[in-house]
């Protein structure tokens, strides 16, 4: 009968609907089509090959979508266990107060909640986990910062303490006051309890506060050591009778030569004007022939090393501005080309709106003449906008001119 062949077709569709479903993995929306598609199987009248067969794909259906949902179920339940797992790792960091590692660890963790679906009451119940582990170590961490903050402060105090009394140690009884308060420093650190930055901020402190007294114990030992050496000189050849003020003028030459050395490359004109200072005062100095001989070449040898450097900055700065010309007349020619092709562009712009309005002129379609008149306005329009652009490029490239005339 026509109408139990009217029946298939129509049940045949809502199946196939179904198997679509499947298909593309939608089964939120199965039951509710499903218990449709059942309600037809009573509703309508079919031919009992028909009914048989369609019945057949209906439960073939459901038994695919029985799969899928155990298959589902079965990989929230995985999903749920991974979500576990990361937390009790999480719980790990936590006891073992690895703060870094604990919070990198969270990030990961939320962007699992955000990418595994599970069952809505095991979430809930790991969300809250993860919730008030957080909220757990934030309460530590806030009490460790508490704790580490009174305790940097304590430190800095006696480090800031023992850097007044720095100021005025000048003898080895001060050095040594100063050295047992750092060594009481160096205790306070190794046994306080700080977070990182605090215990970084100190150390910070100690080492510039130890190093500072280090230095100012050297320069003391220096001075000291320097002033016994030239004294016992002075000593020395005044019993010998040969002390001149020329000697110690050589020995305080000696440093000036120093300084050249230091000098010679990046200030190679002062350092020939040095050289020459030194070698009036070498003419005048009472010297033996080999201390003159010495010190003549060594000032002779400084001062062709400073020759060579002034030639050397003089090259390369020849070098640099031939460079910056490359350059810029290459940036130029760039601008220059790029020039070109905008009034190029133009040009058949412009040329298109002349053939666009000969088109109109010629055409009796309203629609088409309408359309028409919108291109050749916005064909316009971008004219503008390129020669705007392009007066700037010519500003720019005037600007470019002006530079290389000047150089």
């Amino acid at each position: 009968m026509q109408e139990h062949s009217d029946n298939a077709i129509t049940l045949e569709k809502r199946i196939e609907e179904l198997e679509t479903l499947i298909a593309n993995n939608e089964l939120s929306g199965f039951s509710p089509q499903a218990k449709e598609v059942s309600s037809l199987f009573k509703s309508l009248r079919l031919s009992r090959n028909d009914r048989e067969h369609l019945w057949f794909r209906y439960q073939e259906c459901w038994t695919m979508v029985k799969v899928e949902w155990e298959k589902n179920a079965q990989t929230l339940r995985e999903n749920a266990q991974i979500l576990s797992e990361e937390l009790n790792a999480l719980d790990a960091l936590a006891e073992k107060n690895l703060y870094k590692d604990f919070w990198q660890k969270t990030k990961e963790i939320s962007s699992l909640f955000k990418s595994l679906k599970c069952s809505r009451e095991p979430r809930e119940k790991l969300w809250q986990r993860f919730q008030d582990t957080c909220d757990k170590v934030k309460a530590q961490r806030e009490q460790l910062e508490s704790e580490s903050e009174s305790s940097k402060n304590r430190i800095l105090s006696r480090i800031n303490d023992a850097r007044w009394e720095a100021r005025s140690a000048f003898d080895q009884e001060g050095f040594t006051e100063v050295r047992d308060q750092l060594n009481e420093v160096m205790a306070m650190l190794k046994n306080a309890i700080l977070i990182k930055a605090h215990r970084d901020e100190c150390w910070d402190a100690y080492r510039q506060e130890n190093e500072s007294l280090q230095r100012k114990r050297e320069e003391k030992q220096s001075k000291d050591y320097g002033d016994l050496k030239l004294d016992i000189g002075v000593i020395k050849d005044t019993l010998r009778g040969t002390l001149g003020s020329d000697i110690l003028n050589i020995v305080e030459e000696t440093a000036t030569l120093g300084a050249i050395s230091a000098e010679e490359h990046g200030e190679p004109h002062r350092a020939l004007q040095l050289i020459r200072d030194a070698q009036q005062k070498l003419q005048s100095a009472f010297l033996s022939k080999d201390q003159r001989q010495e010190l003549r070449e060594r000032l002779q040898e400084l001062w062709d090393e400073a020759i060579e450097a002034i030639k050397t900055q003089k090259e390369f700065k020849r070098q640099k501005h031939e460079a910056w010309r490359e350059r810029t007349e290459a940036a130029r020619d760039r601008k220059q080309e790029r020039l070109k092709n905008s009034e190029s562009f133009i040009d058949r712009l412009e040329s298109q709106i002349e053939d666009l309005e000969q088109k109109i002129s010629d055409s009796t379609h309203d629609d088409w003449i309408e359309k028409a008149e919108g291109w050749i306005q916005e064909k316009r329009d971008k004219i503008a906008e390129v020669r705007e652009q392009n007066e700037e490029l010519q500003q720019q490239i005037d600007d470019i001119e002006e530079k290389l005339e000047e150089q």
